[in-house]
């Protein structure tokens, strides 16, 4: 006889059990435990049996077989089309050859016949170059290029430049032997600037502007001295004494005071009042504290003298200022002559003008 063994729901013992018993009891703990019949398990169904898939005898053609054409027709192409490409690429290039040559051979035929001097309205032209780009021609001796250039700047260099006279050069060279100017840039320099600073002149700062940066640039070989211009007589200007106060007690810090002096210009008279350039001295970073007390004994009244004196050799009028370079005065008005500058002044100290 073949026992089904069974757990116990209590302790989990195993119980064998006859087959048809109806209950039991756990030899362990003593529970009586219930069995029920097992119940009939119906059989599998058989396996279905599926018929093989007739052959059909297709099978898909290869990959190759589509390729194949497209790889013929691309090289057919390549074979026509790259042989066309290059026989008009050429044939372009050829006529454009062509071209420039017959361009330059009128050229030259043309310039061959007028590359003599002739007359134009009385005026002696001569083309020195006719094949030079662009064209160099010369008016009775001048450059047509650099006239029709700037034509103010040769309306400027008429009316405004002009050489330094006799008793100004004196005046000038005896006032920066006797006392000592603000100035910027080494004392031996390959160009020398002699500002005429006149604090009252409207274009004054835009010019200070572009003097800075020609500092800037030509810093190693260019040197720039001030020659303040009194503000009213010599014996009331106290805007001059202050900037040769500071000169004197801190050098480095006078070129300062003069930026604020130019950009503050335009207030005249009020330059004189101590309470003004008390502000203008703080705005300059000078450090002495005691510049007031010093002021008010009205010192430097020789320079301020001498540069009085120096200014009347000059015939400059009360609003005008300008730029002694190479022996040259170069005016500064209230006119169209601050925009000129403006443009020419770095050729003007280079000498390119």
């Amino acid at each position: 006889m073949q026992l089904v063994t069974h757990q116990c729901p209590n302790c989990s013992g195993s119980i064998d059990v006859e087959p048809g018993q109806s209950s039991v009891r756990c030899q362990y703990c003593g529970t009586t435990i219930s069995i029920e019949p097992e119940s009939a398990q119906p059989a599998p169904p058989p396996p279905v049996v599926r018929p093989a898939a007739a052959a059909t005898g297709t099978a898909k053609p290869p990959i190759l077989k589509f390729l194949i054409p497209f790889f013929i027709f691309d090289f057919l192409a390549v074979l026509i089309i790259v042989p066309v490409v290059i026989f008009t690429s050429s044939q372009k290039k050829q006529r454009r050859i062509t071209v420039e040559q017959k361009v330059q051979q009128d050229v030259q035929r043309t310039m061959e016949d007028i590359k003599k001097n002739f007359n134009i309205m009385g005026a002696n032209v001569q083309i020195i170059d006719g094949m030079g780009t662009p064209l160099n021609i010369t008016v009775n001796g001048l450059d047509l290029g650099k006239i029709t250039a700037d034509p103010r700047w040769e309306g400027y260099r008429k009316g405004h430049v002009e050489p330094l006279s006799g008793k100004a050069l004196t005046a000038l060279k005896h006032l920066l032997a006797t006392y000592p100017m603000p100035s910027e840039g080494p004392g031996k320099a390959t160009w020398e600037v002699i500002q005429l600073a006149n604090y009252r002149q409207t274009f004054l700062r835009t010019l200070e502007d572009r003097r800075r940066t020609i500092m800037r640039k030509h810093r190693d070989a260019l040197r720039w001295v001030i020659l303040p211009r009194p503000l009213g007589s010599a014996r009331e200007d106290m805007a001059v004494r202050a900037l040769f106060e500071v000169l004197k007690s801190e050098p480095g810090r006078a070129v300062f005071l003069h930026r604020r002096l130019v950009r503050e210009g335009l207030q005249g008279k009020r330059l004189n009042k101590m309470r003004k350039i008390s502000s203008l001295l703080t705005a300059a970073r000078v450090k002495g504290r005691d510049y007031w007390k010093r002021l008010a004994k009205r010192p430097h009244q020789n320079v301020l003298d001498a540069l009085e004196a120096f200014y009347e050799t000059l015939d400059l009028g009360d609003l005008e200022a300008g730029y002694i370079v190479r022996g040259k005065l170069y005016r500064l008005d209230t006119g169209a002559s601050g925009s000129v500058l403006l443009t020419s002044l770095e050729d003007i100290v280079t000498g390119k003008r």
